[in-house]
């Protein structure tokens, strides 16, 4: 529970109770149940309240006495709490407020709620000159619809006869395009609409019939405007009674009919994840806004959309996550969403009105009424940005802006600057993610002041560069030459999903490419699409002499594949045939896509049928979308599968099988997805002859399970080598010093070891250990004359350990343990590199420190060298591996740490083996789960 202070702050005062800020704004506050209190009001804006309020509800007012330049007006009763029909003689009063006030022309900016506690209802004045569009003195009177109980909409128009005829008439006509009447009556001197059903009361209006409350209250704007020229003004909360909702003034347009027709739309923040688009009564919704907005959600929501459509007459957009009711972090990332979603409407041309509450909830959501005139409005550049002000918990205010570089200048000026002239100067921090170890951490705002990439178009030192796949529809080149490029190009080409190609503007050293689709957030039939274009990539790139070394995910919350590429020097990557994808999709599906000739693409169907039958049954096989498509029995590709060894056997036996019928070998593993339980999508190639071993390859499979299982298994049909299990069995026994709780046979054909500790989900010294222990197991099994392959994710689960699929010849002999050496990233911020020699740590560190600052490197990256376990660790400035935005600045940081890496591991005569997921373990904010670490990447000498 936090501390709340009972009296303020003690010493606050305001010098100049009757002057303006320099910006010529002063405030209004309704507070408690029957006060008003001025801040830096003149006389004018005094003498309106006094005017607005008359002698009968004001028994005084003056100076407060407790507290210094604040202006006190005692009411004689308690307005915010009226009932029934004095409700309405409160709405009087303020209407005469209101009017008094422009008639002195001043202006309320805003009506914003201060407090958690009870009603502190600021009104934000200023002279009418400078606020803008409307009229600061109408020749027609204000006039006011307000909501009340659980079903009254009540009309306050105190103007002509003709002119109220015309205002309730618009208000009727609104109604009743959306709800149902029960009755109309006079209640207190204005008109009462009562609604059938309850639509305003906290259990009334759920469901599609949120969408239709919500849709009339959009029809009562515009019918208003359209029938009597007079449009919404402001929204205020004049109770402070439990389920008190909106207030609407409107005010005569004095250029009605000059603009033209005007447009409206609705936005509405639903349950804890739901975004609704709202067009009036019987009109469609307009494509070019719904595409924008979807545009603004899948930049601005980094957890991505579950799913979209039609619901109740709205658009809707199904969020992953909770941003409604965001705790910690998201709700920095759910204010930014909705900051890029105002952004987008602004550059349409659309003006936000005041929002509007219509069920009291106590924390409800506004509803945002949009309006534009048929002709298009002052339109925002797409190059401002918005920057949002947030208030939080007692005592936190909040900056968040669409474009970060703002929060970096406004920082400056907020630190140097007093808080009130005569209070302690503010405390500022970079609010960060919550962990189960730190409340707040200082985290990067999505990257490191000053780091760049001197050389964007020139590979390293070893000839190394990356490509990057990110933010949902981009695709960042570091360090890529021009034909590295082109590929990419020529790979979508045919396409035209191109949208732009450039240098990147917001850091110095990346190549942007981004799409006109959300390709890494593909759903449905497009997942095909986007493999075909991740497929063409991998080709266009080795025509032009470029393979992926490997692919690495580089981001804790945010979705950034890193393809490592390297000039290619093995004939084994230069084959004529084409390239084949086999993907896991879902619980139970595997899809093949290949454009090759139709009897290569049979022979290919056969033995994928024959792989999965070996070991599965298959329920249907259809073509989707262009794609082969198998679909399984149950469920094998769940996180909860309870047979699965049976199901990595499935893709052991798929990839022998292809082997053995087609030649084609497993060659890379890609992740193509943002999507949470996204699976690997495996690339495979037909080896040249010359190239091409005389025997086909034996698989085995290794898989760590659970928190301290290993398990290792041949393909189906075939037997474990005793010999093999024996040499893994050994080496776990002298490598694992925790010991081996037991061993045995698993299942019909699998061998497993339980060992003592939890290796796969520690965090401790043990975490060392266990990458010791895997090193290990590399060195013997490279011995034995396997070849480790790509890893697989067939599952989607967040931190799912790797699937190592082993392969070995006939011709294969045994040789001498070569050395390994493990560098992975743990946390948001640290690297560690260990091996079973720590000799060779101690000479790795100081290179590859001196690879991470300059002049190598464009910062000094490392803030600390300590160790950890039998490990030396290098803590990096801020949080390379989890920053709070998405964007290039998330993208560069982590991707140069992780090339330099393997550059530097490259010079001085080591190469790349292996990535490898072995932990386990999550770490969680109050709304989100992250993995705790990333990769892990083995290095051997290079032969």
């Amino acid at each position: 529970m936090g501390v709340v202070c009972c009296g303020g702050l003690e010493g606050l005062s305001e010098p100049s109770p009757h002057t303006v800020t320099s910006q010529g704004l002063c405030a209004i506050t309704l507070c408690g149940l029957g006060a008003m209190y001025g801040l830096k009001c003149p006389e004018e804006v005094l003498g309106a309240i006094r005017e607005g309020l008359g002698r009968e509800n004001l028994k005084g007012d003056g100076l407060s006495e407790k507290a210094p330049g604040l202006h006190k007006f005692n009411l004689s009763s308690r307005l915010w709490m009226s009932n029934g029909k004095k409700t309405v003689e409160v709405r009087r009063i303020i209407m005469r407020v209101v009017e008094e006030l422009s008639k002195r022309g001043w202006e309320i900016v805003e009506e914003v709620d201060m407090s958690r506690a009870g009603l502190m209802q600021v009104w934000i004045l200023r002279r009418s000159d400078a606020v803008g569009d409307y009229n600061p003195r109408p020749n027609r009177k204000d006039f006011m619809v307000s909501m009340h109980s659980s079903d009254d909409v009540r009309v306050l128009c105190e103007s002509d006869p003709l002119r109220t005829h015309s205002v309730i008439e618009a208000v009727r006509n609104a109604i009743e395009a959306c709800w149902k009447v029960s009755k109309e009556n006079e209640y207190g001197g204005v008109h009462q609409f009562v609604l059938k059903g309850s639509p305003f009361g906290a259990f009334g209006a759920n469901g599609e019939n949120s969408v239709k409350i919500r849709r009339m209250l959009l029809a009562i704007c515009a019918q208003v405007e359209k029938q009597t020229g007079a449009k919404l003004y402001k929204s205020l909360s004049l109770s402070v009674g439990q389920g008190s909702k909106s207030s609407l003034i409107f005010r005569q347009v004095e250029d009605y009919g000059e603009s033209g027709p005007v447009e409206y739309l609705g936005l509405s923040l639903n349950d804890t994840d739901d975004v609704r688009l709202i067009s009036l009564p019987g009109e469609p919704l307009d494509e070019t806004v719904k595409d924008s907005l979807r545009a603004a959600i899948v930049e601005g929501w980094p957890r991505g959309i579950q799913k979209e459509g039609e619901y109740g007459g709205a658009f809707e957009w199904k969020l992953l996550g909770r941003p409604w009711d965001a705790h910690g972090t998201e709700t920095v990332d759910s204010r930014l969403l909705v900051g890029k979603m105002l952004k987008k409407m602004w550059a349409l041309g659309f003006e936000l009105m005041p929002k509007i509450d219509c069920s009291g909830k106590l924390a409800d959501m506004s509803l945002m009424v949009f309006r534009r005139p048929r002709e298009g409005g002052n339109r925002l550049p797409e190059s401002e940005p918005v920057l949002g002000l947030s208030l939080h918990d007692a005592d936190d205010i909040r900056l968040t802006c669409t474009e970060d570089s703002i929060i970096d200048s406004m920082e400056q000026v907020i630190r140097i600057k007093d808080t009130m002239g005569n209070s302690s100067p503010v405390g500022i921090k970079i609010f960060g993610i919550g962990t189960h170890e730190l409340n707040q951490l200082r985290i990067g705002f999505g990257g490191v002041k000053g780091l760049r990439e001197p050389e964007p178009y020139t590979p390293t030192s070893e000839g190394y560069c990356a490509l990057v796949l990110s933010n949902s529809s981009r695709v960042y080149g570091y360090k890529c030459p021009e034909e590295v490029l082109e590929a990419v190009r020529k790979a979508v080409k045919d396409q035209g999903i191109i949208k732009n190609d450039r240098k990147c503007k917001k850091v110095e050293g990346l190549h942007e490419i981004e799409f006109i689709k959300w390709v890494w957030a593909a759903n449905g039939k497009a997942t095909v699409d986007v493999r075909r274009y991740a497929l063409k990539m991998v080709e266009a790139l080795r025509e032009v002499g470029w393979g992926i070394v490997d692919d690495l995910d580089m981001s804790r919350p945010f979705f950034v594949q890193v393809w490592v590429l390297h000039k290619i020097d093995r004939l084994s990557e230069r084959s004529s045939r084409r390239d084949l994808m086999i993907s896991l999709h879902d619980k139970n599906d595997i899809r093949i896509i290949l454009e090759d000739e139709a009897n290569r693409l049979f022979n290919v169907q056969e033995a994928v049928r024959q792989g999965i039958v070996n070991c599965w049954q298959i329920t249907s096989e259809t073509d989707y979308s262009g794609a082969y498509q198998f679909q399984l029995a149950g469920a094998p590709f769940s996180a909860g599968c309870d047979k699965p060894v049976e199901a990595k056997q499935i893709l052991l036996s798929v990839i022998t099988e292809l082997e053995r019928q087609t030649g084609y070998r497993l060659v890379r593993t890609l992740s193509l997805s943002q999507n949470r339980g996204a699976k690997s999508s495996l690339v495979l190639r037909v080896p040249p002859p010359e190239a091409a071993s005389g025997n086909r390859g034996k698989y085995m499979g290794m898989s760590l399970d659970e928190a301290d299982l290993i398990r290792i298994f041949p393909a189906p049909g075939e037997f474990l080598d005793a010999s093999v299990q024996q040499e893994i069995g050994g080496v776990i026994s002298k490598a694992w010093a925790n010991g081996v709780d037991r061993e045995g046979g698993f299942g019909t054909n699998a061998y497993e070891w339980k060992l003592q500790g939890k290796p796969w989900s520690t965090e401790m010294e043990d975490t060392v250990e266990a990458r010791i222990l895997m090193a290990k197991i590399l060195q013997k099994m490279l011995s034995l004359g396997f070849e480790l392959m790509p890893k697989i994710d067939c599952t989607g689960r967040l931190a799912e350990t790797s699937f190592m699929v082993f392969r070995r010849t006939n011709e294969a002999v045994r040789s001498e343990e070569a050395p390994v050496v493990c560098v992975w990233f743990n946390n948001i911020d640290e690297m560690r590199i260990c091996s079973p020699d720590r000799a060779l740590v101690d000479e790795l560190q100081p290179k590859i420190r001196m690879a991470l600052c300059p002049p190598q490197f464009s910062i000094e990256a490392v803030q600390d060298l300590s160790d950890f376990g039998k490990s030396a660790q290098l803590k990096l400035v801020k949080s390379p591996f989890h920053t709070w935005m998405p964007g290039p600045k998330t993208v560069i940081y982590p991707t140069a740490i992780l090339i330099s890496v393997i550059n530097v591991m490259s010079e001085i005569g080591w190469e790349l083996k292996a990535s490898l997921d072995l932990s386990r373990l999550c770490v969680s904010t109050e709304s989100e789960w992250y993995r705790l670490q990333l990769s892990s990447l083995y290095f051997t000498p290079r032969v």
